[in-house]
């Protein structure tokens, strides 16, 4: 305006159409974004909430016989829970899919809002596997390790449900968190219990390595 009452307002009209392009596009932009944050920030409270759910029932288990290990690092990401009591070695991997759970077609299904996102059977698989390696090389002896898929807030499930597809032998038992002790208890396995002792003492030196490096 010093130099020119033109220039001036000219000046004051890009300023006023700046502002109007930052406030209608950039809301557009990021729009999206922040939508794809938020939710994502929802999903991860439902699955530590899933994960809480499963502790806690869990937890119910004696404890003079059973031993619970949470976010277990096996190098490839975390075990949500590894159990290690007189019935055998349980992997759990919790999901927090909250529709109807069933098989088609041999394959796991998920009816409703929330269906898989991911193969649930082999990732369930892969996280067993990778445990009966661990303990089958530090201890040098056959060891058996079963796969589970808890879906704790799933609206409903048949029971007995096994998945085949990825190993027929060490099925992955799919159940409700509130079927899952039944499950544990339940199982009957072939090794002894001086084994499983021994697999006890390297899971608990596996957590202990794990808190070490943290």
């Amino acid at each position: 305006f010093a130099r020119s009452r033109t220039l001036g307002w000219v000046g004051v009209g890009f300023l006023i159409l700046y502002g109007l392009v930052l406030l209608i596009l950039l809301p557009q932009q990021l729009g999206p974004v922040v939508a794809k944050f938020n939710a994502e920030i929802a999903i991860n409270r439902r699955e530590r909430a899933a994960e809480d759910d499963v502790d806690k029932i869990l937890r119910t288990l004696d404890e003079t016989k059973y031993s619970v290990f949470r976010n277990l690092s096996m190098g490839y990401g975390d075990l949500d829970h590894v159990v290690v009591g007189p019935t055998g070695i349980f992997v759990i991997e919790t999901k927090s899919n909250r529709g109807t759970v069933e098989l088609e077609n041999g394959r796991l299904r998920i009816r409703g809002d929330d269906e898989t996102k991911k193969n649930y059977e082999r990732q369930a698989s892969q996280e067993s596997w990778q445990l009966k390696t661990a303990l089958s090389e530090r201890l040098d002896t056959k060891v058996y390790v079963e796969p589970v898929l808890a879906f704790p807030a799933a609206s409903s499930m048949p029971a007995g449900l096994e998945l085949r597809r990825v190993n027929d032998i060490v099925p992955v038992r799919v159940v409700h968190g509130k079927d899952l002790i039944d499950v544990i208890v339940g199982h009957r396995t072939g090794m002894s219990t001086t084994t499983l002792e021994a697999c006890k003492k390297v899971v608990q030196d596996i957590a202990k390595e794990y808190d070490a490096e943290r």
